[in-house]
């Protein structure tokens, strides 16, 4: 009973009107059904999450929009074109900018690349996973993931030429008698190999390779130096700017900052000399090995990520470098006290020329002459050999990392095939040694071509490389 005249009113939904709901819902869904719709295409999302509406809207298109584009592609072929003389002609839908398609597209990229691991061509992976693309020539040839190179065996021109690389300003980059680029209290010019060692006949490698092994390990030296290419002239311009700093510092410190050369007597010479020569002799050029040893802790790094990526590439597998490895840590740590021993052996050498420039009574502009001499010398072409060497050594260290972790039984050896491999790396063309062996090479072990820890007539201007033997197949472990 109420009072007040207050009258009572249903604001819930009794059972009969519940189930009227639930079967006008029943009724829509079987709507949707018949014409193939989904809910999240019209906006219907009571009982849907994010994964579900996406997959709805991937299944429209999938299971109701294609079909019916196929049906009025093929009519519109037949209707068009059945009379033509072209067979090379026909319509196509654009559906690439479906964004509901996407996914499914990567995924078709997915099993495209295990495809063409396994040995399918381009032409028959685009037709089998319906990708879109147009049939290539060259697309009827499996690439091998070598590197990438044909298998055809009539394909000789194929095969890309890594970006001409300048002239360099060096003797010929693997003369075995370059000599060092550091230690020694005076950095000595490094000649070019004499007439009569330059044409003695090299020994002629007998690597029992086939021509179409040949082909892939060419192809995977190219693009392993063209990888690295940038990294050594970016060490090579560091190195020269670090070099040409630490003259203007050393000229500064011979001449009145404030007087020009043509200022000075030669009574005033007599009276600079003793104080230029103190100033030199207590240089050590700290500035500029810091800024090398900072360079140096980012290019190495990266080289050697680059060296081990360009392997595991080769081999076609994933490869993540571990900068964590203590073997790494220790490389880098040796590589940081190298990178700055081109500064510190330069200050050495101006320590020299002040000793000598007293015993010999040099004036100021001769001991000017020679230091300028120093830096030049060392800022040439010893300065590409040195960033060769740093690079390749850095890169193969890399490699050898990933070689040794990659399963395989033995690694081989490979040099650049020209006329400038020394007759010692010409020998080891071919060579295989298991993993945990060195290589042997002169009487001396290297763990990797241009191991620093080698000679320097093994080492300065190296661009060999090793690279797994796939026939020795993947150890048990």
């Amino acid at each position: 009973m109420l009072e007040g005249g207050l009258k009572y009113e249903k604001i819930g939904m009794t059972n009969e009107d519940m189930k009227f709901i639930d079967l006008r819902r029943y009724n829509r869904d079987e709507i949707l059904q018949v014409f193939g719709m989904k809910k999240s295409v019209i906006s219907i999302t009571d009982d849907l999450n994010f994964a579900t509406s996406r997959e709805q809207r991937r299944e429209w298109w999938t299971g109701t929009n294609l079909p019916i584009m196929r049906l009025i592609l093929s009519s519109l072929n037949y209707s068009l074109f059945e009379d033509s003389e072209r067979t090379d002609i026909s319509l196509r839908f654009d559906i690439n900018a479906i964004e509901a398609l996407q996914e499914q597209f990567q995924t078709k990229v997915d099993s495209a690349f295990k495809l063409s691991q396994i040995g399918f061509t381009r032409n028959e992976i685009n037709d089998k996973l319906q990708l879109g693309f147009e049939k290539k020539p060259w697309g009827d040839s499996w690439w091998a993931p070598l590197n990438q190179i044909p298998v055809n065996e009539d394909t000789e021109d194929t095969v890309p030429d890594p970006p001409p690389a300048p002239a360099p300003e060096k003797p010929a980059e693997d003369d075995a008698d370059a000599g060092k680029l550091y230690g020694g209290k005076r950095l000595k010019r490094i000649s070019a190999p004499s007439p009569a060692k330059a044409s003695a006949p090299l020994p002629v490698a007998k690597t029992g390779r086939t021509e179409l092994r040949t082909k892939q390990l060419e192809a995977m030296w190219k693009t392993h130096i063209a990888k690295i290419q940038p990294y050594e002239d970016a060490y090579r311009r560091k190195l020269k700017a670090v070099l040409f700093s630490a003259r203007r510092k050393t000229l500064a410190l011979l001449y009145d900052q404030k007087r020009g050369l043509e200022g000075y007597t030669p009574e005033e010479f007599k009276e600079i000399l003793p104080k230029a020569l103190h100033d030199l002799e207590a240089i050590e050029f700290q500035v500029e090995a810091d800024l090398m040893e900072d360079f140096g802790k980012r290019v190495y790094q990266e080289v050697m990520i680059v060296g081990s990526d360009s392997a595991a590439s080769e081999i076609g597998v994933e490869y993540s470098f571990n900068l964590r490895n203590p073997a790494v840590a220790a490389f880098m740590e040796r590589k940081l006290i190298r990178v700055r021993e081109p500064l510190i052996e330069v200050a050495e050498n101006i320590r020299s020329l002040c000793t000598e420039a007293v015993v010999s009574g040099w004036t100021v502009p001769e001991l000017a002459r020679e230091i300028r001499n120093e830096f030049n010398e060392l800022a040439g072409w010893r300065t590409n050999a040195i960033a060769r060497t740093e690079m390749v050594g850095a890169s193969n260290f890399g490699r050898s990392v990933m070689i040794k972790n990659s399963g395989f039984g033995k690694r081989e050896w490979f040099t650049a095939g020209d006329e400038k491999v020394r007759p010692e790396h010409l020998a080891m063309d071919g060579e295989k040694v298991g993993m945990d062996e060195p290589w042997v090479v002169d009487g001396y072990d290297l763990n990797y071509p241009g191991d620093v820890s080698g000679p320097d007539y093994l080492v300065i201007n190296c661009r060999c490389i090793e690279v797994v033997d796939p026939d020795s197949g993947l150890s048990e472990e």
